[in-house]
């Protein structure tokens, strides 16, 4: 005969158990294990149910038990799962992992690691001939570029299904326009630039073609713009946003306007550039 505490598998010809229940003929028994898997059952005695010599702290055990003499009774020890309830809530993970990095692959290695430096402040922590791994916080890197041999350059990468941009966010205003008029002065500009209502952004490409969003949010911080992109019917009717001139923008800034005054300006059409991009897709380089 088997016995499993927790478990009513066993058919009562041969004996179960439960917690806390007596059998028919009010007969109380305990059950006792050692290492080696040996349990005796004991009429008329309770007691806490060890398990492989270590005793569950306050859990109480009643064997119902079909005969009227104690004996000797070899079974198997119960599970801790066979003790807990059953989580049917698997549907996602209890913690969500964290997005930590995105790769490309390349034919330009040293001008990317030369341009995400210049443009975003990733450093390589490790730059080798054919790899390099980049960041600009406290992450072992967030953008890894391998150059393999036989690569080829895309075809029609900008109307090609996949990744359409990275982006990185600036915590201020004036850091993201900032950064803004130094790119520009380098030769480097954006191809699109846009008020979406939670960020202003611009978009760049990277020397093999990517786009890089850098961004600032609207709101200052994640909660209120995620229950404004969540809720908000401006949202939407118009989720790609409203275009705006950035020179536009370092104009307003130099006029003492705020970046809620200038954010409001370019979401109602004041920052239009003279020339609206026709798509957004990235252009072809290739």
């Amino acid at each position: 005969m088997s016995l499993s505490v927790g478990c009513r598998r066993h058919p009562r010809a041969t004996g179960t158990s439960t917690i806390g229940t007596s059998c028919t003929n009010r007969h109380q028994c305990s059950i006792h294990w050692n290492r080696g898997g040996i349990c005796r059952a004991r009429l008329g005695i309770r007691a806490r149910v060890p398990f492989n010599g270590m005793r569950l702290g306050g859990i109480g055990a009643v064997v119902v038990w079909w005969v009227s003499t104690a004996e000797d009774l070899r079974c198997d020890p119960p599970s801790l799962e066979s003790m807990m309830p059953t989580n049917r809530a698997t549907d996602r993970p209890l913690a969500a992992p964290t997005l930590h990095h995105t790769t490309f692959t390349t034919l330009r290695l040293d001008e990317m690691v030369e341009w995400y430096g210049v443009a975003l402040g990733l450093y390589p922590a490790f730059h080798g001939e054919d790899a390099a791994w980049l960041t600009n916080d406290a992450a072992n890197h967030r953008i890894a570029l391998l150059s393999p041999p036989g690569l080829k350059h895309p075809v029609d990468k900008g109307h090609s299904t996949g990744i359409h941009h990275t982006a990185f966010e600036f915590e201020t205003f004036d850091q993201w326009l900032n950064n803004y008029i130094r790119l520009r002065d380098r030769g480097i500009t954006p191809f699109l630039y846009l008020d979406h209502g939670i960020t202003m952004s611009v978009y760049y490409q990277d020397p093999d073609g990517n786009g890089v969003e850098i961004q600032v949010d609207c709101f200052g911080n994640w909660r209120d713009s995620s229950q404004w992109i969540n809720s908000a019917l401006e949202f939407a009717e118009n989720p790609i946003g409203t275009w705006f001139d950035p020179e536009k923008l370092v104009e307003a800034r130099e006029q003492g306007l705020t970046f809620q005054e200038i954010h409001e300006k370019a979401r109602a059409g004041e920052y239009v550039p003279d020339e609206i991009p026709k798509d957004i897709f990235l252009p072809e380089l290739y």
